[in-house]
């Protein structure tokens, strides 16, 4: 298990935006037409035209496509009780389960990028305290988080890999 544990401090004396997104890439081997992703019931809601084509199918990957549009979700995930949520990357061909975890309280989101093309075959899975759309669209919206001046914010998440035993489903 890999396991981060970050901590922002603003050195200045005014208040300023606090975005942070950890991007974590996975691809082949790990990724492939046999994986699914795997998490507790949740909202899920698509980015674009492409991601609510792909609504139904958010979970599931192909073999690499030419022409791929690729997909982006804001997870709403649920925590456990002591306030981390997750969701995992299961390959049974492979036997294999990656499960990315984050403190809800300081990173509320999980952003997916779903990219099935040929020569760019990927899946984000991106803990955050933020959406991708910009700071104006934070703003906005009004979830654009601050730090104030001589303040530190503290994120946690951790990264683990297991083999999956015959039979399990992950």
């Amino acid at each position: 298990m890999i396991q981060v544990r970050d901590t922002v401090k603003n050195l200045g004396n005014t208040t300023c935006p606090l975005m942070v997104l950890y991007h974590i890439n996975l691809g082949f081997p790990l990724l492939d037409e046999s994986s699914y992703l795997l998490a507790d019931s949740h909202s899920i809601h698509p980015y674009n035209r492409e991601a609510e084509a792909g609504l139904a199918l958010w979970d599931r990957f192909q073999a690499p496509t030419p022409g791929y549009c690729e997909q982006a979700f804001h997870h709403v995930l649920p925590a456990d009780d002591a306030g981390w949520a997750s969701i995992s990357l299961v390959n049974p061909s492979r036997g294999l389960k990656l499960t990315v975890r984050f403190h809800k309280t300081e990173l509320p989101n999980l952003i997916q990028w779903k990219l099935m093309g040929m020569g760019a075959y990927v899946l984000g899975l991106e803990p955050s305290n933020c959406l991708t759309m910009g700071r104006a669209k934070e703003r906005e919206r009004g979830t654009l988080r601050v730090i104030e001046g001589g303040d530190e914010r503290h994120f946690s998440l951790a990264i683990g890999i297991e083999e999956l035993s015959s039979g399990s489903p992950g």
